[in-house]
């Protein structure tokens, strides 16, 4: 049939406003009674433009409504790509390869994913805009923080801060990408900072992180930065803050429904109880965040998750359970799928196989791999933690020399941070080893 233009831009204008006002399950409603009206139209090049303009938001929206690796997301992106190429202009083409990169991230498909974002930054230089510029830096620095790059997370996200930054431009891209870059790429760089020792100079970040995403007044990017907030307060072992980030994060995803966000809030306020002490409700609460989390085809951040439910069973005297998921965690991290939290895996299994078996050898083994991961992600944080373990065991075994000799070059090369849970720790450690 013909096309209703009156009809077609009702719903178009409906969904959009709806978008606008966070409404997402209204957008979703009006964008897809605008596609069924779609379909009866015979195809012809104003059909198509019509049709690209529903469905580059629709994709936005199962992102923040259904998570960004929903089997929602792929197919509309894909469809607005395909015809982006026909009548599709640089900044709605852009947007698609956005969507298209975060639907392959969150899958845990890594390797495209990083293809994906050097495509996007060789765009973006060749269309010169700088609200494009911004959003295609943020690509990279976030696929290198996954694959445990954290030196080049912190230089994609520095430069993005630095250069391409403008606030108008985060606005008005936020309503295409669904969350405002200033606040997504700062999030990153707060996680690669902590890793690369820089504890303070991270919760400072962070704080004024969280501050931009409340004067924004953009709820999906608040409850995703609060969910970056919940893993660098998980690093830092503060039970009573993570706990309330991850309440707050829960609450925020509940009131706009936000499926991802609602199960890693939950996940965090579990994981919060458990650095306080409380067991069993926290166990509870982790299990249930990531059984939500995984329900929605979500990989990446999965095997961290599933190392901090790993230690509570561990804790708990679980050890079965705790073998259980440590190895799916290991698989994933050692397959194509989030690294960033790789070595902290390999340090978790080391002291799993002391409970389970007293090998010493094997364990040190663990140890020793954590470590080795940890350099060669540059990783302070990471190393200081594996070293911290070695030279536990090395003082069961008196080896106290060699002890010493390990934990101290690593405490040495921290500038900051000394009253930090870890390097609080460590430096417990040296003086038993002095």
């Amino acid at each position: 049939g013909g096309l209703n233009e009156r009809s077609l831009n009702y719903w178009l204008a409906a969904g959009m406003r709806a978008q606008e006002q966070f409404a997402n399950f209204e957008a979703i409603s009006h964008f897809k009674k605008g596609l069924e009206i779609l379909n009866t139209c015979t195809e012809c090049p104003e059909r198509d433009e019509i049709e690209l303009m529903m469905l580059t938001p629709l994709g936005s929206v199962y992102q923040a409504m259904y998570g960004y690796a929903a089997p929602e997301v792929g197919p509309a992106f894909s469809r607005a790509r395909e015809l982006c190429q026909r009548v599709g202009e640089s900044s709605q083409l852009f947007a698609i390869m956005w969507g298209n990169w975060s639907w392959h991230l969150v899958r845990g498909e890594l390797k495209l994913a990083m293809s994906l974002a050097e495509d996007m930054v060789t765009f973006a230089k060749n269309v010169s805009d700088i609200g494009i510029m911004m959003e295609a830096y943020v690509a990279p620095a976030v696929t290198s923080f996954y694959l445990g790059d954290f030196a080049a997370c912190r230089k994609w996200s520095e430069e993005a801060i630095a250069e391409h930054e403008d606030t108008e431009h985060c606005r008005i891209w936020s309503t295409m990408t669904g969350q405002n870059s200033a606040v997504h790429v700062r999030t990153y760089l707060t996680l690669a900072l902590f890793h690369l020792g820089y504890p303070e100079q991270a919760l400072k970040l962070n704080e004024e992180t969280i501050e931009m995403a409340r004067q924004i007044g953009h709820p999906f990017s608040l409850a995703h930065a609060l969910h970056f907030t919940g893993w660098l307060l998980v690093n830092c072992r503060m039970g009573d803050r993570l706990y309330a980030a991850g309440k707050e994060e829960l609450k925020i995803a509940s009131e706009h429904g936000f499926a991802l966000w609602e199960s890693t809030g939950t996940y965090f306020t579990g994981a919060g109880l458990f650095l306080q002490g409380e067991l069993d409700e926290s166990i509870k609460l982790m299990e249930k965040g990531i059984q939500s989390f995984r329900s929605i085809a979500a990989i990446l951040t999965l095997p961290g998750q599933l190392g901090i439910l790993a230690e509570a069973y561990i804790k708990a005297g679980r050890l079965a359970e705790a073998r259980s998921v440590l190895n799916a965690a290991l698989e994933l991290a050692k397959g194509n799928s989030d690294r960033s939290r790789l070595a902290d895996l390999q340090r978790l299994e080391g002291a799993l196989v002391l409970l389970e078996s007293g090998d010493q050898v094997a364990a040190e083994k663990c140890f020793h791999d954590a470590i080795e991961t940890a350099c060669s992600q540059q990783s302070k944080a990471m190393a200081l933690l594996g070293t911290t373990s070695l030279a536990r065991l090395w003082l069961e075994q008196g080896r106290n020399d060699e002890a010493k000799a390990a934990l101290s070059t690593v405490y040495g090369v921290f500038e900051e941070g000394f009253d930090t849970e870890d390097l609080l720790k460590a430096k417990e450690l040296l003086t038993k080893l002095l």
